[in-house]
């Protein structure tokens, strides 16, 4: 089992991706891995199964013993074949367990909305305006706690007339254009923020806040709610992603 983890304000999730099939010698790695995970202090944790295809009547009970004990643990890259045998175990249940998601940022994020928004941890909008999918880059500035400014540049990884999602995030210092860790940015208001739309013939203008941040291995992504932005440059963002969202409901209907 390959563990990775996420960090969402104090608390640490616990990202775990099962390398063995859920059925005999496999499940008992499982349950043992998972007695090793109990023993800590720390009791969020989602369980990639993107490497596993089968499990039997103990991998369930395994799963169904620390399920009864723990009610944050979540599953996400579920097989139909797995799915089929919780059905037919009667254990439509662990159904309500699974994330319906793919990528491991995806399911992050549906866990930090499910159990961290009401706790002060985290503040996660309400997705009330429509989000689309993009790679544009942006540039902007922020203060770090000091007399200083830091330029950091980015990849907007999904967008919505409200905020975005940033990655690949590198920062310099402003004074001696040295490269420097992208600090926390908690608290931090982010200014002389833009970004290209449509092959660079719109420029995007905005002040922005931060809202959550995801700190993981060699990762660093950032939720941006913005704050300021010019009536002119909301429409254009409103006509993008509108038109960007219906267009990718219409591709997903089966």
């Amino acid at each position: 089992m390959k563990f990775d983890y996420r960090t969402i304000g104090k608390q640490k999730v616990t990202i775990a991706t099962v390398e063995d099939e859920l059925a005999g010698s496999g499940a008992i790695n499982l349950q043992a891995r998972l007695c090793d995970f109990q023993g800590n202090d720390n009791p969020y944790l989602l369980l990639n199964l993107k490497n596993t295809r089968s499990i039997d009547g103990l991998g369930i009970s395994v799963l169904d013993q620390f399920f009864t004990h723990s009610k944050y643990i979540r599953l996400f890259n579920v097989s139909q074949e797995i799915r089929m045998m919780f059905n037919i175990a009667g254990r439509d249940d662990f159904l309500r367990l699974i994330y319906n998601v793919a990528e491991t940022d995806k399911a992050f994020l549906l866990f930090a909305k499910e159990f961290f928004r009401d706790k002060g941890e985290c503040s996660i909008d309400n997705r009330q305006f429509p989000r689309v999918t993009t790679l544009f880059p942006t540039m902007f500035k922020y203060h770090a706690g000091h007399d200083g400014v830091i330029l950091g540049k980015a990849n907007i990884l999904n967008l919505s007339e409200g905020g975005a999602l940033v990655g690949d995030i590198e920062t310099i210092d402003s004074k001696n254009r040295q490269a420097v860790e992208p600090l926390s940015m908690e608290g931090q208001g982010l200014y002389d923020l833009e970004f290209p739309l449509r092959d660079g013939k719109q420029i995007i203008r905005a002040k922005g806040e931060r809202v959550w941040e995801i700190k993981g291995i060699n990762q660093f992504r950032l939720g941006i709610r913005f704050t300021e932005i010019s009536r002119k440059d909301r429409e254009k963002l409103r006509d993008y992603t509108c038109y960007d969202s219906q267009k990718a409901d219409k591709e997903n209907v089966t």
